[in-house]
């Protein structure tokens, strides 16, 4: 995404297109971008048998001397792959 301008930016493009190929060709999917992306920017793009779990990790607590955080998306498609009721992702915002 563009500075400011998020899925309006020109460039866009080719995350819609990543999205289209890579779902063809996974059933499970790790996805890092900015906060500002927002998991439902993967939502739109993703089909509806697809489970999204996403986080937002500071750096700092895993030791990395830098203050930006990014999103973490896990997406799996429900039609292939099961998801065990005792592991998820911690929708909460981690921090130091």
């Amino acid at each position: 995404m563009g500075p400011q301008t998020g899925t309006e930016d020109p460039q866009f493009v080719t995350h819609e297109k990543y999205y289209e190929n890579i779902s063809r060709i996974c059933n499970v999917m790790l996805i890092e971008n900015v906060p500002e992306y927002a998991e439902r920017v993967a939502r739109d793009h993703l089909d509806p048998s697809w489970l999204l779990e996403s986080a937002v990790i500071d750096p700092r607590i895993l030791g990395i001397p830098s203050a930006r955080s990014r999103l973490y998306i896990l997406a799996f498609d429900t039609k292939t792959v099961t998801k065990r009721d005792d592991v998820y992702f911690s929708r909460k915002i981690v921090h130091k």
